[in-house]
């Protein structure tokens, strides 16, 4: 309303007016909007934002980012939470929407749904991160919640994420660490990895544990090389023994060595005959 007016005037959208006889109207604060003729000023919803005063709308968070709570002035980064790290499910003003589960990420939109991230390990697989109901969304991570990693993988806590175990390493589930080989033994990978594995493996007989294009190695191996000629390896070993004199080992990869027959012998350390 304006002085010697003959008709009041609406409020255009951004601003309201709740006050009779006001003679102006009150702009949006950031974190709300309004519309035509409003009489008050609307908080954005959930997963919406307003970062300036008198907003005719409030935008969409884009992908990857969220708004937790209605009147937000910006959106958050992420979310998602890592591997090893979990969500606590809740509802927010009445609304059943939750959380997104383990290892999703939100996607921008009307109904933003959770969609699976491969980067990151979820206790499932991604067959049944797409049935997933659309109304989970995310907004907080919880550290001290930790869910155990898979095997081949340990809890990297300042990537907050499961990492893989290097070739010559292994673990087991819920690891905090990946442990080296033993010797005689290596490392083999699982379906969560081409490079983590969750067991090391014993060399068998007549090989011995090795890593690259080296002979052998006593922790971190990630193979077994059969022994040559003149030598032997029982299950298990770090490396290939000399037969000694007396014996041979003709072939390769031999998981022991032979006595030399009556009127023959061996007189020197790793021969591969006798005569």
């Amino acid at each position: 309303k304006t002085t010697g007016a003959t008709a009041c005037r609406p409020c255009p959208a951004g601003t309201a007016s709740a006050s009779a006889g006001a003679t102006a109207c009150s702009d949006c604060h950031p974190g709300s909007y309004s519309t035509w003729r409003s009489i008050a000023c609307s908080r954005c919803d959930w997963h919406t934002y307003s970062n300036r005063p008198k907003a005719v709308n409030c935008a969409i968070c884009p992908t990857g980012k969220y708004a937790g709570a209605s009147g937000s002035t910006a959106c958050n980064s992420g979310p998602y939470c890592a591997a090893g790290f979990s969500t606590k499910m809740t509802q927010l003003h009445g609304d059943p929407r939750g959380l997104c589960p383990e290892g999703y990420v939100l996607q921008g939109g009307e109904e933003p749904p959770c969609i699976y991230d491969p980067e990151f390990y979820i206790d499932g697989t991604p067959e049944q991160a797409q049935r997933q109901p659309i109304w989970f969304f995310q907004i907080e991570c919880i550290p001290e919640s930790f869910l155990d990693c898979p095997a081949g993988t340990f809890s990297d806590p300042a990537n907050k994420r499961c990492s893989k175990c290097r070739a010559g390493k292994a673990s087991a589930r819920g690891a905090k660490k990946c442990s080296r080989c033993h010797s005689g033994s290596f490392s083999r990978p699982n379906p969560y990895s081409k490079v983590g594995a969750n067991t090391c493996t014993v060399c068998p007989a007549g090989t011995a544990s090795h890593p690259r294009r080296r002979a052998y190695s006593p922790t971190g191996s990630t193979g077994c090389k059969a022994c040559r000629p003149g030598k032997y390896a029982p299950a298990g070993s770090k490396d290939c023994e000399l037969c000694p004199s007396g014996k041979y080992a003709g072939g390769v990869g031999a998981v022991s060595c032979a006595a030399c027959p009556t009127g023959k012998r061996a007189t020197r350390p790793g021969s591969t005959a006798c005569a």
